[in-house]
């Protein structure tokens, strides 16, 4: 089991592969000792101001998408519960993905932010 310690970010990462396209899961968990501001920081990072809010999820939590490498489609949820800061991240480089299209990259990605958020508390 990872442990998250401050300055070190406990991750862990999941692929699926099939030859060059993959599909992946990340989950990291860091501690903060001001976990407002390194939210915000956090977030901005990952999503700029392209976010979306999460409600019910954790203290502070949002989404959004992004495109990375010009083929890769990820969905991104930022959170922190307490001072424990969560970056969940699901993505594929399949083009025209069947399974994980952006509207269910949107949807799955809510609900393993809620997963993550739950098991913090």
């Amino acid at each position: 089991m990872a442990v998250a310690v401050p300055g070190k970010p406990a991750l862990c990462t999941f692929a699926e592969h099939a030859n060059k396209p993959m599909r992946t899961f990340q989950i990291s968990v860091e501690t903060a000792p001001d976990g407002h501001n390194q939210y915000l920081a956090v977030l901005w990072r990952a999503c700029g101001s392209a976010f979306t809010p999460l409600s019910a999820i954790g203290n502070e939590a949002a989404t959004c998408t992004r495109e990375r490498h010009g083929n890769i489609i990820e969905a991104l949820a930022v959170g922190r519960v307490r001072d424990q800061i969560f970056t969940v991240t699901l993505g594929t480089s399949i083009k025209d993905d069947m399974v994980l299209t952006p509207a269910m990259l949107k949807m799955k990605i809510g609900i393993a932010a809620e997963q993550v958020s739950g098991n913090l508390y």
